[in-house]
């Protein structure tokens, strides 16, 4: 087709070229994803199938949605603990006692079961760990093994075992609290600081839907049909507007590579950094790939890091453990898990170890993986310590 030689006539022929290019690419990529829609689909089936028949309590009448009826659930067994315990009692305990408990002794007693003992809960305190001697004997200061070690003037063996010893209005604190029975309310709660907000305005809620989904807020015109359109499923539909516009796939970039640690600069380009790595993310939602999908492909790196696909997910150099850093990274973003400090030994505060961070590696790169000799903790730091020490290497270099 001739073009004529003007800016205008150039521009516009090359805005047709680019978005027949776009298109075609598009189609081309979803018709090579559609090979293997079948697997998904049977995956999916099989998904919905396990669901039907996992026994699910019936939805209430008079909450037209499941996730209503669960938050009010629980908001109704708030409400019934709370008022099991005057509420001075439960506020004194949750402003007084529990902070000093979380503080001095859950970073060894809590999820991490050191001793074989835990104090985040009234049973654990309660519970005698590998010393045979109860925490704490609700009534009974004097013979409770809390209090005991920590007054103890033995520094192998006074609580906390490291920092500074709880100040003497503290330990007090919690005799009493044993004296008066150890009792472990729960949060004090009343129903006006749980009441449901009313819905909110068309304004609002356009407002939001825009910035959420897309990025930008809606054009006076957009504005003024939506507020003034009378269906009532107009939010709905809004939404469902909103979910096919190409923007939501821009504004979602942004957000992932944030969670996937995705190195916006170009400064060091091979490290967490390339271009086509953000491309599998636009195209992913672009393409509306099921989530379950997209953490697949991505957990599979394949492609081209240079080229295209999730390959450059698995780009980083200048890192003696690659894949055991994209584990964090995963571990982060789908699982709620935090495994930084299982790079060079087991967490002093929690129950992930080296071995749960290097199984994700290996699992990633596909192959056997070991800890390097730059990523453990010297063993210098374990000598000439006056106590055990909270750090514990379980993996030692090249295992």
């Amino acid at each position: 087709q001739a073009v004529a030689l003007t800016d205008s006539a150039i521009e516009s022929a090359l805005a047709r070229t680019e978005t027949s290019l776009t298109a075609f690419d598009a189609a081309t990529r979803r018709a090579a994803a559609a090979s293997e829609d079948d697997f998904w689909k049977r995956r999916h089936t099989l998904g919905r199938e396990w669901a039907a028949e996992q026994k699910v309590a019936a939805v209430p009448p008079g909450q037209p949605h499941p996730i209503d009826a669960f938050l009010k659930s629980k908001i109704d067994q708030a409400l019934a603990a709370a008022a099991r315990t005057p509420v001075e009692e439960a506020r004194h305990f949750h402003s007084k006692i529990l902070p000093i408990l979380s503080t001095n002794c859950f970073r060894c007693h809590g999820e991490k079961e050191n001793g074989g003992l835990r104090l985040n809960s009234r049973e654990g305190a309660l519970r005698a760990g590998d010393s045979e001697m109860p925490a704490v004997v609700a009534g009974k200061p004097a013979e409770s093994e809390l209090l005991r070690r920590i007054r103890s003037g033995d520094e192998g063996e006074r609580m906390p075992p490291s920092g500074t010893p709880l100040k003497a209005e503290e330990v007090t604190l919690l005799e009493e609290w044993i004296a008066a029975g150890a009792k472990w309310p729960s949060p004090p709660l009343s129903a006006e600081e749980v009441a449901a907000s009313p819905v909110i305005s068309d304004e609002a809620f356009l407002r939001r839907a825009w910035l959420d989904t897309v990025g930008v807020p809606a054009s006076e015109a957009e504005a003024k049909a939506f507020l003034a359109e009378k269906s009532p499923d107009k939010r709905e539909k809004l939404l469902e507007r909103l979910l096919a516009d190409e923007r939501w796939a821009d504004h979602q970039v942004s957000y992932w590579q944030d969670v996937l640690a995705e190195n916006p600069n170009m400064l060091k380009p091979s490290l967490n950094n390339t271009g086509p790595f953000r491309w599998f993310l636009y195209e992913s939602f672009a393409d509306n790939k099921p989530f379950d999908r997209l953490v697949t492909e991505l957990i599979l790196m394949r492609g081209s890091e240079r080229e295209g696909g999730s390959a450059g997910f698995g780009l980083a150099a200048d890192n003696d453990a690659p894949y055991a850093a994209k584990g964090n990274i995963i571990a982060t973003a789908f699982l709620g898990i935090e495994l930084q400090c299982a790079r060079c030994h087991d967490s002093p505060f929690h129950s992930t170890t080296q071995k749960d961070l290097y199984s994700l590696a290996a699992l990633l790169e596909r192959k056997t993986v070991t800890v390097p000799a730059t990523s453990t903790v010297p063993a210098a730091f374990f000598e000439k310590k006056a106590r055990e020490s909270l750090i514990k290497v379980t993996l030692q270099p090249k295992e």
